[in-house]
């Protein structure tokens, strides 16, 4: 099993005539978020593990967190801004309470501002091995590493339904294509109300003086479908590197433009999870993830 803990610490200061002493108390470990990877056709059990927490999650938890942070704002960059994503609505950099500004800001301070779209990439595991490497943190699926979904000529983009599901667009003028970095989950979140065991818990639940612990957890499901990711490396590297090896959840925020098209703006990595390569070469490869998020 690939498991990743992130860890929460408290820190507790008593003052005294003698001073400030300073105590230090560390909960228990406990996972952020655990996932299933199936093979979509036969549905046997691939991998399972515990993501990371990345660092624009805990900057989102925080600003979310406290009604005193309305007016601060997130410090790690965007997939939008780093990538030139098309149809990227900037931050303006003006001075003061600039209600452009603020408009923006806000919108990845609201509800608006979600987990919603996931992407994979190729840097979770070295090319000939299967050995994963750790998660940091502070660092995301690097733009080069990402494997789009979709990799189009100019005259062949996707089909309006098809912009529904995949998003994160860059037109690629020196290479004339349109790669889509990022796709849509398959299913709604459902929210789970859980003991350890499967069971719910209710309203009840400070009368209950078992042992057993209660959970509060979003299910998702998406999916690498067959089609997904192989014409960037046929187009590319060729098809026999056609791979991936990690996979991370995006928060972002929905931008319409004129024509009633999606643009999500704000695009960063909320979790991640690294395991040995899977193949993208066949035509008939295709993966499904269940995910759970705990809080």
């Amino acid at each position: 099993m690939l498991t990743d803990y992130f860890d929460f610490t408290e820190k507790v200061y008593i003052k005294s005539k003698s001073g400030i002493q300073e105590i230090i108390e560390r909960t228990k470990y406990q996972p952020v978020g655990y996932c299933e990877i199936y093979d979509k056709k036969s549905k046997k059990l691939l991998l399972k593990g515990f993501n990371k927490i990345m660092l624009s999650a805990s900057e989102f938890m925080a600003l979310r967190m406290f009604k005193y942070l309305d007016f601060e704002y997130y410090t790690t960059p965007t997939y939008n801004s780093h990538m030139g994503l098309d149809v990227t609505v900037p931050v303006l950099q003006v001075e003061g309470d600039d209600p452009r500004k603020n408009s923006i800001i806000m919108k990845s301070l609201s509800s608006d501002y979600t987990i919603c779209l996931f992407a994979i990439g190729t840097s979770g595991c070295p090319r000939g091995s299967q050995i994963k490497y750790e998660v940091s943190n502070k660092g995301w699926i690097k733009p080069k590493d990402l494997v789009p979904f979709k990799y189009v000529d100019f005259n062949n983009d996707l089909s309006e339904s098809e912009r529904r599901i995949y998003f994160g667009r860059k037109t690629l003028d020196d290479k004339h294509k349109i790669a889509y970095y990022f796709k849509e989950f398959d299913s709604d979140p459902v929210y789970l109300r859980e003991y350890e065991d499967g069971t719910n818990w209710t309203s009840e639940v400070y009368q209950d003086e078992s042992t057993i612990r209660a959970n509060v957890k979003v299910g998702i499901t998406f999916s690498v479908e067959e089609e997904d990711g192989r014409d960037y490396f046929d187009a590319t590297t060729g098809i026999n590197d056609a791979r991936f090896s990690t996979v991370s959840l995006l928060a972002a925020w929905p931008q319409v433009s004129n024509d009633g098209i999606v643009y999500y703006q704000d695009i960063r990595p909320f979790t991640r999870l690294n395991f040995p390569n899977k193949d993208l070469i066949s035509a008939g490869d295709s993966f499904e993830f269940r995910y759970f998020l705990y809080f």
